[in-house]
């Protein structure tokens, strides 16, 4: 264990002693069309894809959420992995995430419930290396899939 630190240690200062007019710029991450990004979404478990100018990954009804749950069904991880292997794959592009709630118990409870599932999702993405931060998050009371992840239209 002590060993792996100070290997680690000597590998950051190493980097860090290397001028900057020498380094390589890093290459750009992978960059898939839409089309392309529809394709391989079409593999995603549970997902419903749809071209809308743009790229929009639908988890409807109770596919991922049971009504009124913050947590996943149980095979919520069945699809929640692939969807991360995705995104992680996939994370130059500009992806916008809408997680949605509606239950009966009215609007505030509803706005609540949609903030948790997406805190959740945040958390469990993260947990798997996908970079969350450069993601457009939003949450909301509404009877729309539970979760959407897309990309918009391009603009002309």
């Amino acid at each position: 264990m002590m060993g792996r630190l100070l290997l680690w240690v000597a590998v950051i200062l190493l980097c860090s002693c290397s001028p900057v007019a020498e380094r390589e710029e890093a290459a750009p991450a992978s960059s898939f069309s839409v089309d392309d990004l529809a394709v391989r979404a079409q593999a995603l478990p549970g997902a419903q894809v749809e071209r809308n100018g743009g790229l929009q990954i639908r988890y409807p009804g109770e596919t991922l959420f049971a009504a009124g749950s913050i947590l996943p069904l149980g095979r919520g991880e069945e699809l929640l992995e692939p969807l991360a292997g995705f995104l992680k794959s996939t994370e130059d592009h500009p992806w916008q995430v809408r997680v949605h709630a509606a239950t009966a118990l009215g609007e505030a409870y509803d706005q609540r419930l949609a903030d948790k599932r997406l805190e959740l999702l945040q958390r469990y993405l993260q947990r798997r290396g996908v970079a969350v931060d450069g993601f457009d998050w939003q949450s909301s009371a509404g009877k729309e899939a539970p979760l959407i992840v897309g990309l918009p239209a391009a603009s002309p």
